[in-house]
């Protein structure tokens, strides 16, 4: 669990990522990987001040390949799919007053990627980087993009 960064279309999004992986030998599991980004954009609408804050979360599964640990470090590449939601709340100054919109949307998510843990002990380890590429899609609207990712690893064995 850790933080994690976001590129979707031209917006960047802070957050975090956590996830958990059920090693069925020494180099395949299954990971469930959840994430939450957020970021907020001001701008105009027809010369109307607007703040919109968007709210990002995915929930993805699947088969994740490592490879046996160089020294203390251990790579890893991962294929997930699952769904997303996604929130998106503006609010604009006009003369009556804060007029406020939201929209709320579900879809696809996809992420396909890797990254590098560099094992500090037996049940500890830190994640150096996972980078993956990721895809998220809502009716009207569809998000490609990356995501990176740092942290601790807790091991359960």
């Amino acid at each position: 669990m850790g933080y994690s960064f976001a590129r979707a279309g031209n917006t960047g999004f802070n957050g975090w990522n956590a996830a958990v992986v059920g090693n069925y030998n020494d180099w395949f599991g299954i990971a469930v990987d959840v994430s939450g980004h957020y970021a907020s954009q001001d701008g105009f609408v027809e010369s109307v001040p607007v703040t919109t804050d968007h709210h990002l979360y995915a929930l993805r599964a699947g088969p994740r390949f490592k490879l046996p640990a160089f020294r203390k470090l251990t790579p890893f590449a991962q294929a997930l799919l699952g769904g997303n939601y996604i929130r998106a709340t503006s609010n604009s100054k006009v003369t009556q007053g804060t007029q406020v919109s939201q929209v709320k949307s579900r879809g696809f998510a996809a992420a396909v990627g890797f990254g590098f843990d560099y094992n500090l002990n037996d049940a500890v380890a830190f994640r150096i980087l996972q980078a993956d590429y990721s895809v998220l899609r809502v009716p009207g609207g569809a998000w490609n993009g990356f995501r990176l990712a740092t942290g601790i690893v807790f091991k359960f064995d």
